[in-house]
């Protein structure tokens, strides 16, 4: 029996020293989790991108400085990458619909709609259609196409046979102004349109009848889609939800963003609870508190 003893007291000894040289062998290895004073864990990615854009899979795509398109999973590991430079620089992304993502270069009006792996579905030239100034698309949960069109002032959809089935009243006429969204989305038979500004986002039902605008406490940085509602991330503190059935907006402040560091962000998303920030090389995950 004591030999026993004797014999687990060594191999729980020996355990100790085995756990505790990995450990330190991971640590020198580096981590993809940073730990700062007054902030929780998070995770980086080494990274360099112009924007990126985030799917409710929480898939990451990065548009790089040379127009090459990376798609990545939540980790940083690369899953499929894309470079076309045949239709000039890639200026939106729309990820809603993780299996038909649309890509729009804005340059030439061309739409270019991709699978999860990123290989080609269909392309599409607004140009060849007789629409000649779009910055804004989205996609439509029937698979079709919406898009604003800046010189008619009109926000039209597209089915799969890039045929216009809905296109709104001249909003020039309607509203005595014209706009000029730079980001929109469908949810819940709505869509919502932030305005270049970034100050206000305008209202309508899914079959293109404006409802209303909603004007913004603050600038925001992203309009996102996850649960029932859009939410926006603001340029200040706080994350702004979108109740689109009844014009109006709820605040919540993020209490651990002054910890976070701000210093060259060039891009900011929200999804659920973490804050995604795209800085120079790499992109900082952080869990938001509220």
């Amino acid at each position: 029996m004591e030999k026993l003893f004797q014999e687990l007291s060594k191999f729980f000894i020996a355990l100790f020293f085995f756990g505790l040289s990995s450990y330190l062998l991971l640590s020198s290895c580096g981590s993809p989790y940073v730990s700062r004073s007054g902030s929780d864990a998070i995770k980086k990615i080494n990274i360099q991108a112009d924007f990126f854009e985030l799917d409710q899979l929480k898939q990451l795509y990065f548009v790089s400085e040379d127009n090459a398109l990376f798609k990545r999973n939540v980790t940083g590991d690369l899953s499929y990458n894309l470079s076309d430079n045949r239709n000039g620089n890639i200026t939106y992304l729309d990820v809603s619909n993780p299996l038909q993502v649309l890509i729009y270069y804005g340059d030439f009006q061309f739409i270019k709609i991709v699978d999860r792996t990123l290989n080609t579905i269909d392309e599409i030239s607004l140009l060849q259609n007789g629409f000649r100034n779009v910055n804004a698309i989205a996609s439509a949960s029937d698979d079709g196409i919406w898009f604003f069109d800046q010189d008619l002032q009109e926000l039209i959809k597209i089915n799969q046979n890039q045929e216009v089935i809905l296109r709104s009243n001249n909003l020039r006429q309607l509203l005595d102004k014209s706009i000029m969204p730079s980001k929109m989305l469908e949810l819940n038979n709505k869509l919502v349109l932030l305005d270049q500004k970034k100050e206000s986002v305008y209202i309508f039902d899914v079959f293109a009848d404006y409802i209303g605008r909603i004007f913004l406490p603050e600038k925001v940085k992203h309009l996102s889609a996850h649960g029932r509602n859009p939410y926006l991330l603001g340029e200040s503190s706080s994350i702004y939800e979108l109740f689109t059935d009844h014009n109006r907006i709820e605040e919540y402040e993020i209490r651990n963003l002054g910890s976070i560091e701000r210093e060259g962000l060039i891009d900011a998303k929200h999804y659920q609870k973490d804050l995604y920030m795209l800085f120079n090389d790499h992109l900082l995950i952080e869990s938001a508190k509220f």
